[in-house]
């Protein structure tokens, strides 16, 4: 009798627990989907204003950790150009599933690569180098999955922008 209530104990135990731990291990994580546009300013003999256009996209690592792609491009005067491809990391500086999640605040930082083209006398020069950038923003989370996220960057080529990020958390 006993060896029988242990074995109806552990099936007991195995029929609802593992299943509970399947769906915990295959939870999937969340993403998000961003674009944006906003201002930035190089820094010269004198700042050159440019417009400012990205879009990227995010998928987290942890509950506050997320990495992934982002495409910048900014148009200076002329036919002033920059093009940024970076690799992204975030790291909310509070839970973005917990009871604060309407604001979350956060840092940022990214590497990759920027190509330039500036105007000269003979027309045009372009080049590409290693690139930069870190900031911190605040997504403000009007509706259930939309949210939208005023920040700040500086980086290298040394510069500065000002923005603000629409996107959608799946």
């Amino acid at each position: 009798m006993r060896t029988l209530i242990q074995r109806l104990a552990i099936g007991a135990v195995i029929v609802t627990g593992v299943p509970a731990a399947a769906r915990a291990q295959a939870a999937p994580r969340p993403a998000l989907v961003e674009g944006g546009a906003g201002f930035a300013q190089f820094v010269d003999d004198s700042p050159v204003n440019h417009s400012v256009f990205d879009g990227g996209g995010r998928i987290y690592v942890s509950r506050r950790v997320a990495i992934g792609p982002e495409v910048t491009v900014m148009f200076g005067p002329g036919i002033d150009r920059d093009f940024f491809l970076t690799g992204n990391a975030t790291i909310d500086l509070v839970d973005p599933s917990g009871p604060h999640a309407k604001a979350v605040p956060y840092v940022v930082g990214g590497a990759g690569f920027i190509r330039t083209t500036l105007p000269t006398g003979a027309g045009s020069f372009t080049s590409s180098e290693g690139a930069f950038t870190v900031g911190a923003g605040v997504r403000i989370a009007p509706a259930n999955a939309w949210h939208v996220a005023p920040e700040f960057r500086f980086g290298w080529e040394l510069h500065w922008r000002l923005g603000v990020q629409i996107g959608k958390r799946f």
